[in-house]
């Protein structure tokens, strides 16, 4: 999985999509779309100054929930 420092956490290691949807097993569409509904329900997903989603350990363990 590609890793990116988060200033914001930086004792916490983040991915970014591609990552998190081959570590998941799925595809990116689907991280997508589950990412999307989660974001509906009030979950926060962290993002970069250019929009993209960080993904963390509790971020990790929510979509296997959902898988």
């Amino acid at each position: 999985m590609k890793k990116v420092a988060d200033s914001a956490m930086s004792d916490k290691i983040a991915f970014y999509s591609k990552g998190m949807s081959d570590n998941l097993e799925i595809a990116a569409s689907t991280l997508r779309k589950w990412s999307a509904m989660l974001e509906d329900t009030g979950y926060p997903f962290r993002k970069n100054d250019k929009g993209q989603h960080l993904y963390y350990e509790k971020d990790n363990v929510t979509l296997r929930h959902l898988k």
